[in-house]
């Protein structure tokens, strides 16, 4: 399924009116038709939750499940975008921050996923540096050690 979402992945992030009629289906009653950053957010966040409480619910094969989650999760179109990093307003995580946490807990308990997340996202990190100096130096430095 996540393979499904990679492929329509670049064609709905082109399109605000593809992300504004998904984030109306997830939120309907927080829906704002004319702000394209909040639909987004929307289902980024709706999907980064919903796939890691499927994988976390999944017993075999956790390291294919988890390199899949963060192909499609950690997609270069979405990890470009600074407003799905670092917090909101409120304090809460915005849901690519909470993914690469979730991501860095679960390395903990396995050293060949914690490389198979370290190769994910120091390419991401390399790709956007701005992204990773702005959010993420604390993690990068955690992967130096």
């Amino acid at each position: 399924h996540l393979q499904c979402v990679r492929r329509v992945l670049p064609m709905a992030m082109a399109n605000s009116s593809i992300m504004g009629k998904a984030a109306l289906l997830i939120q309907p009653d927080t829906w704002k038709p004319d702000d394209s950053a909040a639909n987004v957010l929307t289902v980024v966040r709706s999907l980064i939750t919903e796939a890691w409480s499927a994988l976390s619910g999944c017993n075999k094969r956790k390291l294919a499940s988890v390199s899949a989650f963060m192909t499609t999760c950690l997609h270069p179109m979405l990890f470009k975008e600074l407003h799905l990093h670092g917090t909101d307003e409120h304090g809460n995580m915005n849901p690519m921050t909470w993914a690469v946490g979730q991501i860095l807990k679960a390395g903990q308990k396995s050293a060949r996923l914690m490389r198979v997340a370290a190769m994910q996202l120091c390419g991401m990190w390399l790709q956007f540096p701005d992204v990773a100096r702005a959010l993420y130096l604390k993690d990068i430095l955690a992967f130096a050690m």
